[in-house]
C-alpha cells in the first residue's frame, strides 16, 4: 500500500445543479434503462423462444451464444469508430448519439426480420445482429456517461445505473 500512486487532487462534490439542468442528463439514464432491459429481454427469452419456436433442445442451445459473442464484437468495433468520428473533429452528439440511435435502429429492424422467418440460422442471424445493434447503444452511453460527466463520470454512471433497477 506505500508504494500506491496517488494523486494529491482536490476533493469537490459533483455538480448536481448542472447535471440536472441538462437534457443529457436525462436522455442518458433513458437509453440505458432501455438498453439493459432490452439485454435483459433477450437474456431471459432467447432460449425460451429458440426451444418454443424452433424446438432446440438444450444439448443445441450453443447456438444462442451467437448473438452475445456478435455483440461483443460489435460493442468494440462500435466504440473504434466512435473515437475515430470523435478524433476527426466532429461534435459527441455525432460520434455517440448517431451511432447509438444507429444501434437501435439496425436492433428494431433485425428483430423484424427476425420474427418472421421460419428459419433457425436465418434467425439467429437476425437476432445476432439485433443484440448487436443494442450493444452497440449500450457501449455508447458508458462513452457518454464519461464526456458527460468527465471527473464525475461516476457519478453520471451511477445515476444512469439507478434506472436499471
Amino acid at each position: 500500500m506505500e508504494n500506491r500512486d496517488i494523486v494529491a487532487t482536490e476533493k469537490s462534490s459533483p455538480p448536481w445543479n448542472d447535471f440536472f439542468k441538462r437534457f443529457s442528463f436525462y436522455a442518458i439514464a433513458i437509453q440505458y434503462f432501455v438498453v439493459q432491459f432490452i439485454i435483459t429481454l433477450f437474456l431471459i427469452w432467447l432460449p425460451t423462444y429458440l426451444t418454443e419456436v424452433f424446438h432446440v433442445n438444450f444439448k443445441e442451445m450453443s447456438i444462442s451464444s451467437l448473438p452475445w459473442l456478435l455483440m461483443f464484437f460489435l460493442i468494440l468495433s462500435a466504440g473504434a469508430i466512435s473515437d475515430r468520428v470523435l478524433g476527426l473533429g466532429r461534435s459527441k452528439f455525432v460520434a455517440r448519439g448517431v451511432i447509438a440511435i444507429a444501434g437501435f435502429i439496425v436492433f428494431a429492424v433485425s428483430i423484424i426480420f427476425a420474427v418472421r422467418t421460419g428459419n433457425l440460422y436465418v434467425s439467429i442471424f437476425w437476432l445476432s445482429l439485433g443484440l448487436g445493434g443494442i450493444g452497440i447503444s449500450m457501449g455508447m452511453s458508458w462513452a457518454a456517461a464519461t464526456d458527460l460527466g468527465r471527473n464525475f463520470s461516476g457519478t453520471v454512471s451511477g445515476w444512469m445505473n439507478l434506472w436499471v433497477i
